[in-house]
């Protein structure tokens, strides 16, 4: 067995992971966001208002967020807001808020 071969054994038997993987949840990874604190703080209000966590509130919103797109691109219907997100209005690449 090479070197290297022994190592990946190794590190396979070890059991090790991530620090921030949950057990019981192999199907989700954790990533880092920035936000400008306004926009964060205003997530966290309605976080709170409707009684759920930030995380919650964000997968929500990227969820209706698809979902309106997935409408948008099957019917032809405007989105609820109206704004069509083909391409993004800002050159950065960022929707406006």
């Amino acid at each position: 067995m090479t070197v290297e071969a022994g190592a990946d054994v190794f590190v396979a038997g070890a059991g090790i992971r991530r620090s921030k993987e949950k057990v019981g949840e192999p199907d989700k990874i954790p990533i880092n966001m920035r936000f400008d604190i306004p926009l964060l703080g205003r997530i966290d209000a309605e976080a709170k208002r409707i009684g759920i966590t930030r995380t919650a509130w964000i997968h929500l919103a990227a969820h209706r967020m698809l979902q309106a797109e997935i409408e948008h691109h099957t019917t032809g219907d405007q989105p609820a807001d109206g704004v069509c997100r083909q391409k993004p209005a800002h050159p950065s690449g960022a929707f406006p808020t």
